[in-house]
């Protein structure tokens, strides 16, 4: 099962795409 984080703006949407990426959890990443 994929996991697609979508992030929309915000001020704690860097800190969860930078954790995001650091525990390659989600095989697909989109920013609006």
């Amino acid at each position: 099962m994929s996991k697609i984080l979508l992030i929309t703006g915000g001020t704690g949407s860097g800190k969860l795409l930078n954790k995001a990426i650091a525990n390659k959890e989600f095989s697909e990443i989109k920013i609006f």
